[in-house]
């Protein structure tokens, strides 16, 4: 064998062991992805399990506290019912009264319900962008006032200053007794005003009916119907009339006419066919 294919022999060789153990890395990252997933599956239904547990034992927590509370204020109602007859015998028993009306009539609060698990830290967002830069401030307040300075060095004596203006008159003094009361007037004062008015007098007696009017009124409304009149005199006897027609129940027209003429007698005389007899031909 020639060195040329010995050596491609060993290149061969060592290409199959790298494939090889190139192989069994893929296999051992695909084992442990698969292990991964499946503790991640495993993670999740426990996590579910978990959830569903604490949701029903929160129910139940929420269900018995209700069912407490509404037996507190049923006892504390029955006990009120029982107690506050006789509260009124005993200061004791009228605080105790209070006590339970107050707690028969407040709602109390439930049991606390479990503290759900921790959800998983949240991945830090990227930096936001910087603010536009904010407006001015206004102006603050005003500084305290500083400390005082010395006293300054004595000035020069000022010359004498002028006379001032004369003040003002000084307020009114209080008002003096009361002077005796004057004579009386010979002259009579101006009328004061006028009075209210009086309380309507009684009425005076009924004057003299005065004469009637030559322009007629308006027309009063209609008045009621009156009552029905006697029956009038009975009238003279009315022609009898010339003729008249009538039809039996068998279809027959007959006209009747005064016989002898201007009598009330009549004679009647068939004026159609008769019909057809039921059952006969024609």
């Amino acid at each position: 064998m020639s060195s040329n294919e010995a050596e491609y022999e060993r290149k061969i060789d060592a290409e199959l062991a790298d494939l090889d153990r190139q192989n069994k890395l893929a296999r051992r990252r695909n084992l442990m992805m698969i292990a991964a997933v499946v503790v991640a599956l495993l993670l999740a239904v426990v996590c579910a399990l978990l959830a569903f547990d604490r949701d029903r034992l929160a129910d139940e927590n929420a269900r018995f506290g209700a069912e407490q509370a509404q037996q507190k204020q049923s006892i504390a109602q029955e006990a009120s019912d029982a107690i506050c007859q006789d509260a009124k015998k005993s200061q004791s028993l009228a605080e105790t009264c209070r006590n339970l009306q107050k707690a028969a009539s407040e709602p109390s609060e439930g049991p606390r319900g479990i503290q759900g698990i921790q959800g998983l830290q949240g991945i830090q967002g990227p930096a936001g962008r910087d603010g536009a830069p904010g407006l001015p401030g206004s102006v603050g307040p005003a500084g305290r006032d500083g400390n005082p300075g010395s006293p300054g060095a004595s000035g020069t004596a000022g010359t004498s200053g002028q006379n001032g203006v004369n003040g003002s008159a000084g307020a009114a003094g209080s008002p003096g007794a009361p002077g005796l009361p004057g004579a009386d007037s010979t002259v009579p004062g101006p009328p004061g005003p006028p009075g209210p008015a009086g309380k309507d007098g009684a009425p005076g007696p009924a004057g003299p009916a005065g004469a009637d009017s030559t322009v007629p009124g308006p027309q009063g409304p209609a008045g009621p119907a009156g009552a029905d009149g006697a029956p009038g005199p009975a009238g003279a006897p009315g022609q009898p009339p010339s003729s008249f027609t009538f039809t039996d129940r068998f279809g027959t027209t007959y006209t009747c006419t005064p016989n002898p003429p201007g009598s009330t007698t009549y004679a009647c005389d068939p004026t159609g066919p008769p019909p057809p007899a039921v059952g006969v031909n024609p």
